[in-house]
């Protein structure tokens, strides 16, 4: 499988060190695949890769040619979450076949178009953004996982397939190695889960999920956000509207494509 690298700098050419790099497989839209499939090696690709950029900002992460996945058009996407809690930065790639390795700004492909307002049935379907006060985080040290106030709630789908979207901005626990629970659940089932970790105390961390609903039949359905600490003794906290002045809503939509 070929390596794809970047070197991961500032607005001030300052290397963007402890970035993380996150990618995951999509279709040429950019809608999120559950799955994909290397069928010479008869091999089913689920989940994502993730690694952490180095003290100069570089990356090296290595998946398999987009070529070689089935279905036919797939890209891989992928996301840098920086270090100072801003959103996902995102691109897609489309990785030869080569031996590699393949600097990303060689490989990239279309952005993902951004979903536009709601058009003959397209679009955004519906969305919750938390209301709070500026610095003041919200905690749990449940380790059950619990529904978050105001993070969701009824949506009417067609007969198209639909998106529901999580963004979450300077989530932490509250010590080195510990780890919380975010679940997106569709109709009371969860559909796509992310676990975070401190890797340092104060590592501001990310939440950025895309969850596909394809089977989803018209008419009305709930969607909702739970999350929990990773162990006993654990407290998870995230601000659910902006930190420093610096506005990082946390919300959660359902698009329509």
């Amino acid at each position: 499988m070929p390596p794809v690298t970047s070197s991961l700098v500032g607005p001030a050419a300052a290397a963007a060190a402890g970035a993380t790099v996150r990618f995951d497989l999509v279709d040429a839209a950019g809608r999120p695949l559950e799955q994909g499939w290397l069928a010479a090696a008869d091999q089913t690709i689920i989940g994502a890769a993730e690694v952490t950029a180095d003290a100069a900002g570089a990356y090296t992460i290595t998946v398999p040619p987009n070529v070689d996945i089935s279905p036919s058009g797939t890209r891989w996407r992928r996301r840098i979450f920086p270090t100072d809690g801003g959103r996902a930065i995102t691109a897609l790639l489309d990785v030869p076949s080569g031996a590699g390795p393949y600097p990303e700004d060689d490989i990239v492909v279309d952005a993902i178009p951004a979903p536009g307002a709601a058009t003959g049935g397209r679009g955004l379907l519906a969305s919750w953004k938390l209301s709070g006060t500026d610095n003041v985080p919200i905690s749990t040290a449940s380790t059950t996982p619990v529904t978050i106030a105001g993070l969701g709630g009824t949506f009417t789908a067609t007969d198209r397939p639909v998106w529901v979207h999580l963004g979450l901005s300077w989530v932490y626990v509250d010590a080195v190695n510990k780890t919380g629970i975010f679940n997106v659940r569709v109709d009371g089932t969860i559909s796509e889960s992310r676990t975070v970790e401190a890797h340092a105390t104060g590592s501001r961390l990310h939440v950025d999920l895309w969850a596909p609903q394809t089977n989803l039949a018209a008419g009305d359905h709930t969607v909702d956000v739970q999350w929990a600490a990773g162990a006993a003794g654990t407290t998870l906290s995230f601000y659910p509207l902006s930190i420093f002045g610096t506005q990082t809503p946390s919300y959660c939509e359902v698009i329509e494509w």
